[in-house]
């Protein structure tokens, strides 16, 4: 059974952290979380807000891409979050860098070539809004809804590395 709360539970990393922590696992504020601990904070938000689905916030800037903006009371978090079904992530977003020259900085602190995004940086030329993105893995959030064991069958023609063609 699929269990959903009205008004969706949205837990700051640090909290989700000390849930963690509570139950014995050894976690990294500052590094991303594993597939594990995923499920672990999956099944201890079950417990203390009676929901499958939740939303985690302010992720380390480790855990994220060179382009999400770091939080401006605290440069190691960023302003991103992931959305977890059943103690899985389906979800990643945030809000991405919108100053041209602190984009650019993260480009050399992340150590990338600068030329292989040269026509990105150069979009930002003459200014972006504030602005933000996210991915979804959709037959990811099929499976987890349905909870169904194996994502193969959430696909009429499922691929992986081995099988390309139908």
């Amino acid at each position: 059974m699929f269990l959903f709360v009205q008004n969706t539970s949205r837990i700051e990393f640090r909290k989700g952290i000390e849930m963690l922590k509570a139950v014995g696992l050894e976690i990294d504020p500052h590094g991303d979380l594993t597939t594990e601990a995923d499920k672990i904070l999956g099944e201890l938000v079950l417990k203390e807000y009676g929901t499958n689905f939740f939303i985690l916030t302010g992720f380390p800037k480790a855990a994220r891409s060179f382009y999400t903006l770091a939080c401006c009371n605290d440069e190691e978090y960023t302003y991103s979050f992931g959305a977890f079904l059943r103690g899985q992530e389906i979800v990643t977003g945030g809000q991405r860098i919108d100053v041209t020259t602190h984009l650019i900085d993260s480009v050399e602190k992340h150590k990338i070539e600068k030329k292989t995004l040269q026509s990105f940086l150069d979009s930002f030329k003459y200014g972006v809004p504030p602005h933000g993105g996210f991915g979804a893995g959709l037959k990811r959030i099929v499976m987890l809804y349905l909870g169904l064991q194996n994502i193969r069958l959430t696909s009429l023609f499922p691929q992986d590395p081995s099988t390309l063609e139908p």
